[in-house]
C-alpha cells in the first residue's frame, strides 16, 4: 500500500500505522464538539486476492453504536487517526 504525502509516496503497511487493541478516532467527526466518534480496533486481517496482490481488513468496534464496522487498509489509512495513548 502506498501512504504519504503528495508528491513523496511511500510504502506504509497498514500495520504499521494501527494495531489491534489501539484507540482511534474517525476523521469525519474530528470537527464535533464531543471530540468526535471514537473505537477499537478488533481485528487486522490480510487479505489475498485472485490477481496476487494483497491487502488487509480492519475491524474498528464504536463506542458510540456497539457495532463492528469492517473496512479495507486504504479506507482505514483515510479514515481512523490513532488517539494518543
Amino acid at each position: 500500500m502506498y501512504y504519504g504525502v503528495i508528491g513523496k509516496p511511500m510504502e506504509i503497511a497498514i500495520t504499521d500505522m494501527l494495531k489491534v487493541g489501539q484507540l482511534v478516532t474517525s476523521r469525519e467527526w474530528l470537527d464535533h464538539d464531543d471530540g468526535g466518534r471514537r473505537g477499537l480496533v478488533v481485528s487486522i486481517v490480510e487479505v489475498n486476492f485472485s490477481d496476487n496482490s494483497w491487502g488487509h481488513t480492519v475491524k474498528v468496534l464504536w463506542q458510540d453504536t456497539n457495532e463492528v464496522e469492517q473496512m479495507p487498509d486504504w479506507f482505514a489509512a483515510v479514515l481512523l487517526e490513532p488517539m494518543p495513548s
